[in-house]
């Protein structure tokens, strides 16, 4: 993607993040941590880089999963920011600096623990005791804090007459002119999660000038050859 849009005239820096690929990690820092601390800082620098390179005043963002978060944090904290495109995100907030026990996450391992429900296997590991049952209390406290957020989130939002939650950040960005755009692969790990989050907000946001796209078929880093030319076309208009 980002070859196509330098093809197509515009000044693209694809990074590589600390840690990832061919970036070594912060000292004391494992690699291959695509949520660590230093990812948004690195961010930064890279934006700051290629705006003072190009003189320009504004950028636009392109991430994918752990980079959408990227994208997202960093719009969320600069106006520099004109345009944030999100493909196939599932994690937009961490809790406590780590994005286990994300919405995503939730989602999946409720899915996985109402299967369990009915597998005399399952249920045979929990009583003898070789169930990970810390990671099980953890999932129903996060479960609960979820459910309660939302509640309250909607209980605000009729109150005061405006989003909360990611339906609220996304608004916000929206408002102060930040063009905010989401891109999902049907069935990804991530599109249950996040429509949940949005679906009341949905006609609001569209009217606002938020995009979501859904594209059947690809998998989740967009590998087919034929989908990656149809989301290039899409990107370039959106730019």
């Amino acid at each position: 993607l980002p070859g196509g849009l330098a093809e197509r005239g515009h000044t693209v820096l694809r990074m590589d993040l600390s840690g990832i690929g061919e970036s070594p990690a912060v000292q004391g820092a494992p690699p291959n941590d695509p949520y660590a601390a230093s990812v948004l800082e690195d961010a930064r620098c890279g934006l700051q880089a290629l705006l003072e390179c190009c003189t320009e005043d504004t950028i636009s963002l392109l991430g994918l999963c752990s980079g959408a978060y990227v994208a997202f944090q960093t719009a969320l904290a600069d106006r520099r920011v004109r345009a944030a495109v999100l493909l196939n995100p599932e994690v937009f907030h961490l809790r406590d600096g780590s994005p286990e026990l994300s919405e995503t996450e939730l989602r999946l391992s409720a899915k996985q623990y109402r299967r369990s429900l009915v597998s005399m296997s399952a249920w045979k590991k929990l009583f003898s005791g070789a169930a990970n049952v810390r990671y099980i209390a953890r999932f129903l406290a996060a479960q609960v804090t979820s459910s309660l957020t939302s509640v309250k989130d909607r209980a605000v939002a009729r109150l005061r007459g405006a989003p909360q939650g990611l339906a609220g950040d996304f608004h916000g960005l929206l408002a102060r002119g930040t063009a905010v755009s989401v891109v999902v692969a049907q069935d990804d790990p991530g599109q249950d999660p996040l429509m949940r989050q949005l679906e009341p907000e949905l006609p609001t946001l569209a009217r606002a000038g938020f995009r979501l796209k859904t594209l059947p078929g690809p998998d989740h880093a967009f590998n087919d050859l034929a989908v990656r030319q149809q989301l290039l076309e899409w990107l370039v208009d959106v730019f």
